[in-house]
């Protein structure tokens, strides 16, 4: 391992004595992996922690909020923009292990999912019962459903069925601190008070770390085509 200041020293040892089970990664391999994204730009962390439950999540974060050091949660780093790209070194959060379908409820169509669930995985569970999550970005075969939060992500399928924050109908979130928030619920129809789950999506893990989300879902489509149309020329208006 690379020399590391004393105060980041300090909080990885803190850590795993707090929270023996949570994965804490800190050899320059491990580091490695969680430096870039698809974006193109690198940032090596400090260290890497991949916790695998809410627990595990809130112990971490009742012991980072003590020491100055940044810390960037990231999903399958398949993003274009940078968001989950450690620029400022510190802690790499990766919610890969956070991976588990909690609930399917067809009949009140949506679903309960924890951040790292696998997009495309999502899709093919759900359409082998009938239903439908709209949202298809480009990489749903590797990209996580907490990325896609996070980034706001879209798809081709977005001029029909809007992009992923017009199919979130709550979220679970811990601030830095380790606060817990609940936001929105499992109801279709919620106007009271401010949309905040509006406001996480697209925020790039900037505002909290999204640990559960309530995914709104709806029948599946009878029958899909893909129309191609071609112009011998484009008139500009």
């Amino acid at each position: 391992m690379e020399k590391q200041p004393e105060i980041l020293q300090e909080l990885i040892r803190k850590t795993r004595a707090a929270c023996p089970s949570l994965w804490v990664w800190d050899d320059l391999e491990s580091r490695l992996n969680f430096a870039t994204d698809r974006s193109g730009n690198y940032a090596l962390p400090d260290a890497v922690v991949l916790p695998a439950s809410e627990e595990e999540l809130s112990c971490f974060l009742e012991v980072a909020h003590r020491y100055p050091v940044p810390i960037t949660p990231q999903g399958a780093r398949t993003g274009m923009s940078g968001g989950g790209v450690p620029v400022h070194g510190g802690i790499a959060l990766s919610s890969l292990r956070m991976n588990r379908i909690l609930s399917i409820d067809p009949e009140n169509r949506l679903v309960v999912v924890e951040p790292g669930v696998i997009t495309g995985t999502l899709h093919r569970i759900l359409e082998k019962q009938g239903i439908f999550y709209p949202p298809d970005p480009a990489s749903l075969d590797i990209c996580t459903i907490g990325g896609n939060i996070a980034e706001d992500a879209g798809g081709p399928r977005a001029v029909k069925y809007g992009v992923t924050h017009d199919a979130i109908l709550g979220m679970t979130v811990y601030l830095s601190n380790g606060e817990r928030l609940e936001l929105g619920g499992k109801i279709h129809k919620n106007v009271a008070g401010y949309r905040l789950t509006g406001l996480l999506a697209g925020s790039e893990g900037t505002l909290g770390i999204i640990t559960r989300a309530i995914l709104r879902v709806i029948p599946l489509p009878e029958t899909r085509c893909l129309i191609f149309a071609f112009f011998r020329r484009f008139r500009q208006p």
